[in-house]
């Protein structure tokens, strides 16, 4: 049996730039997609859930999110290591 992924909005791609998200987690309570969430202090982005909305992208208090329009690679749904609260204490607001 073979599956197929079929995708809402072929040629776009949610990026997170994680140099710059504090991991406020704001944006994984806009979601209404739940393409979006925290495992520790690391954010997960789920491109096979989201429709795009921009709801996370605007919401986004230091602009780490954006969407661009190409067609999703393996990597943009990689799971990254996550983090210790040490490692964004250097990016938390003052």
């Amino acid at each position: 049996m073979s599956t197929t992924t079929i995708r809402k909005k072929p040629n776009k791609v949610l990026l997170l730039d994680r140099s710059t998200c504090i991991s406020c987690a704001g944006c994984v309570g806009t979601c209404p997609d739940l393409a979006l969430d925290m495992f520790g202090l690391d954010l997960q982005v789920f491109q096979d859930k989201c429709t795009y909305c921009t709801i996370c992208v605007r919401f986004c208090p230091v602009g780490a999110l954006s969407i661009e329009k190409r067609e999703p690679r393996p990597e943009d749904n990689a799971y990254q290591t996550p983090k210790t609260a040490a490692d964004f204490l250097h990016r938390a607001p003052a």
